[in-house]
């Protein structure tokens, strides 16, 4: 998996994320498959990935870009007990991004997490089963400071 890290989350840096994922995309030799693993819980986050599809799309010429996306909350990982997870039936905010991503992008598989340790775990399944994977993660700091920390611990865990 190669994995692409950015805060964005602001319709700012999300263009300049756009841009920069653009040229990650343009300059593949291998085509693998792409994924998406976002979250907003601040902004509106529907207008923010819909407002990055749209740079990356202007960018490459290409409007299915994301054969998957994940949209998860900001919890590193997921509780051991699922009567421990408070946020499984709170996922309304992911439900609507999700929601908005598929009326624009209806081809892409799309899962709804409450951690992203599950995001990460569907990405590490998807790899496996396409022999690759080049994987966007961006919407918030918060994701990525929780992104950063899950990776930490794959690491610990070897």
């Amino acid at each position: 998996i190669e994995w692409c890290i950015d805060g964005a989350h602001t319709m700012e840096s999300i263009n300049a994320t756009a841009e920069w994922f653009a040229g990650k995309l343009t300059t593949r030799r291998r085509r693998k498959p792409v994924m998406l693993i976002f979250n907003q819980e601040e902004r509106d986050g529907a207008a923010l990935v819909l407002a990055l599809h749209m740079a990356i799309e202007r960018a490459t010429g290409t409007r299915h870009i994301f054969s998957n996306a994940a949209f998860c909350t900001n919890v590193p990982c997921k509780p051991l007990s699922p009567q421990e997870d408070p946020i499984a039936d709170d996922l309304g905010t992911q439900r609507a991004i999700a929601d908005a991503w598929s009326e624009f992008e209806p081809d892409t598989e799309i899962e709804v997490y409450s951690s992203i340790e599950e995001a990460v775990v569907n990405a590490r399944e998807i790899s496996q089963e396409r022999e690759g994977l080049l994987v966007l993660v961006t919407g918030s700091l918060h994701l990525v400071g929780g992104f950063l920390k899950v990776l930490q611990g794959e690491e610990a865990a070897l």
